[in-house]
């Protein structure tokens, strides 16, 4: 309290002197707060007792009881069901599966207007960009597949009602309520030019128009790694450079910081640099001419092997044509062998067939003659 020590009897009296209590709570409360079993009814549950006298007070000062007895008395831990109490009587909220949290079908956003429009209320017009807290809601239609949002905004100079919402077909927004929308060019000659389109037409053109966007975005990003490619290699020619001339600069500072030191050393380096340089060459020199050796030996026995096999080749064809000279000797002496013995033989039968005609002629005549005598 404020000024000094206030009883809670006195603050009782003061309250039922102006009349916020009636009697009997003043006595209810006057009265020293005696432990109370508290117990709280579920709907078809068993009961649970709750007992202020099961928690210890001895480490609470005696002070300190009096002073929160009624803030103990408003902390009320449970909560009272009655009897007829149905569960099944309370809205069901929907809850949405991600976060748990209630899903409102309208909700409040901020926005700011799409086109320029005047309140038919007032005439108040209302530029386009300009910021409002609305209200969005889900519209019951929809435009092939496309949910269409309703939203709510109040007008500047007379707080009366404007509502408009989206348009997936045209892909912009349409006013419902409230107030007009201001004339536009482009938006009248965009309606004038696919006023009397087919749904089929419509899809074909937003199908082109999609693939069409999807090529440029394809050569954007084509566009997009040459330029990378160019700046990484600039980057990489601009690095070279400072690299050089870091070189440079630390050669020139320690010609500079120790003097005739630094330029003979700097001149046996180069001396000897180059000298590893001619080692190099020579011995590059040298191996290039141990390559031409062993290359023309390459080659010489390339040809010996080829002369040979060439050798090999002509001693084989003249192997396989007297072979084949022979051959036919030999058939055309076994021909002629066989035409002798043929003519031999038909000799042979010639005689036989001479002898045998003879034999024949020779009985006859003996007859012939036998008859005549």
């Amino acid at each position: 309290m404020g000024g000094g020590d206030v009883s809670v009897a006195q603050i009782l009296e003061r309250v039922r002197r102006e009349g916020l209590l009636g009697p009997e709570h003043v006595t209810a409360a006057a009265e020293p707060a005696q432990p109370v079993a508290r117990q709280v009814v579920l709907p078809q549950g068993p009961l649970f007792h709750f007992s202020h006298s099961s928690f210890s007070q001895s480490s609470i000062p005696s002070n300190s009881v009096r002073d929160n007895s009624n803030m103990a008395e408003r902390k009320v831990l449970s909560k009272y069901y009655p009897p007829d109490f149905d569960p099944s009587a309370i809205e069901q909220k929907k809850r949405s599966g991600k976060d748990g949290k209630a899903v409102a079908k309208v909700a409040t956003i901020r926005l700011m207007t799409p086109f320029s429009m005047r309140c038919t209320h007032c005439g108040q017009h209302i530029p386009k960009g300009r910021k409002f807290n609305s209200r969005k809601e889900l519209a019951e239609d929809k435009y092939m597949g496309s949910q269409v949002y309703r939203f709510y905004i109040r007008c500047i100079g007379c707080s009366g009602e404007i509502t408009f919402c989206t348009d997936p077909k045209n892909r912009d927004y349409r006013c419902e309520r409230g107030a007009t929308r201001n004339f536009e060019v482009w938006r009248d000659d965009a309606a004038d030019k696919y006023k009397d389109e087919t749904e089929e037409q419509t899809i074909d053109r937003l199908e082109k128009e999609h693939g069409a966007e999807e090529e440029q975005l394809k050569r954007d990003k084509m566009a997009d790694l040459e330029d990378k490619m160019h700046d990484s290699k600039r980057e990489m020619e601009i690095a070279d450079a400072i690299d050089g001339i870091r070189t440079r600069n630390a050669r020139m500072e320690r010609t500079e910081t120790h003097g005739d030191k630094a330029a003979m050393a700097t001149v046996q380096q180069k001396i000897d640099e180059e000298a590893l340089r001619r080692a190099k060459a020579e011995e590059e020199e040298d191996r290039k001419a141990l390559e031409g050796f062993r290359e023309k030996q390459r080659a010489a026995k390339s040809a010996a092997l080829d002369a040979q096999i060439e050798r090999e080749e002509a001693e084989r064809k003249a192997f396989q044509a007297q072979y084949v000279a022979d051959m036919h000797a030999k058939r055309l002496l076994v021909r002629e062998r066989m035409r002798a013995r043929k003519a031999k033989e038909a000799a042979a039968k010639a005689k036989e067939a001479e002898a045998k005609a003879k034999a024949l002629t020779t009985p006859s005549a003996n007859r012939d003659d036998s008859a005549a005598l």
